[in-house]
């Protein structure tokens, strides 16, 4: 009898010694942090995927989004979705590009020559690789695929101009004036670097999938103690800047994972494989903030 009470007054000793290293534990990460992961708990509850049983979940983005256990696979996991499709590529952008070797081709061109991230062999099918491109694929080969929340995770492969980018105040001046009886929307040939390319996948989703939740991830932060990515934080909060704006004209979602996911300079060393892509731990930081704001905020 003596022998059963030691081992019960110890099993709650360890007990007690546990919860109190989990309290002291969030208690040293940002308040964000802790209700982001909060969310993410719930979010694996019969609570947090109701919401989202049943819907179909569309995502676009560089290889950040196209990664083996990216966030966007963590997001379908873990809230349930029962549609997916992930039409990321690695060394992606938002808009089509000139390059000495040619102009990004659309995706229904007779010539057609694919799409391809930074090792595939055709210079033309890496010049092709956009959100534009991609988005069009997408519309041409998954016709009977409608989404119910629409992410897109590009700018962070994007220059800050490009030839034949539209100017900003030209094309959110377009956008005001088109109505019932006046159309200037963009065409392809205006997609063109992160101003046009994001502004033309914007106006074609919101006028295909009209009741779709549409969402535009910013990029996250990189590590700037290397050289090779010393320019790329303060080069992505100018880029940032467009990417709010154009948000707000075309009436769909800003999600800063910048500057609210876990990942910035107190820990990028950590949780950042290369610098600029996330380890297992960064995105777990990542699909926990994304997945707060779907939970949260639900349409």
């Amino acid at each position: 009898m003596c022998r059963k009470i030691f081992i019960a007054a110890f099993l709650l000793a360890v007990t007690a010694e546990i919860c109190s290293l989990e309290v002291k534990a969030a208690d040293n990460l940002p308040a964000e942090t802790v209700a982001n992961q909060a969310a993410f708990a719930d979010a694996k509850t019969s609570s947090g995927t109701k919401a989202f049983s049943g819907k179909k979940l569309a995502v676009f983005g560089n290889s950040i989004t196209a990664a083996r256990n990216s966030w966007a696979f963590r997001v379908r996991d873990s809230l349930g979705f029962s549609g997916f499709y992930n039409g990321s590529v690695g060394s992606s952008v938002w808009g089509r590009r000139v390059r000495p070797e040619g102009i990004a081709q659309n995706y229904g061109d007779p010539d057609f020559a694919g799409i391809g991230n930074s090792s595939h062999p055709s210079a033309q099918a890496r010049n092709n690789n956009c959100a534009v491109v991609h988005i069009q694929k997408f519309l041409a080969e998954k016709p009977d695929f409608i989404p119910d929340i629409i992410i897109l995770s590009y700018g962070t492969n994007d220059r800050l101009a490009e030839e034949r980018e539209p100017a900003l105040k030209e094309v959110i001046q377009r956008k005001r004036n088109s109505g019932r009886h006046h159309n200037e929307n963009l065409s392809a040939d205006d997609a063109f670097g992160l101003t046009g390319g994001m502004a033309w996948c914007l106006q074609s989703l919101v006028a295909k999938f009209p009741e779709a939740r549409i969402i535009v991830l910013s990029p996250i932060q990189a590590n700037t103690g290397l050289d090779k990515y010393r320019d790329k934080n303060s080069d992505n909060l100018l880029k940032m800047k467009t990417m709010r704006k154009l948000c707000r004209i075309y009436g769909v979602e800003f999600v800063d994972c910048y500057h609210n996911c876990g990942i910035d300079a107190s820990n990028v060393e950590k949780v950042l494989l290369d610098g600029l892509h996330p380890n297992a731990a960064g995105q777990s930081l990542h699909a926990s903030y994304i997945i707060s704001r779907l939970v949260g905020s639900r349409h």
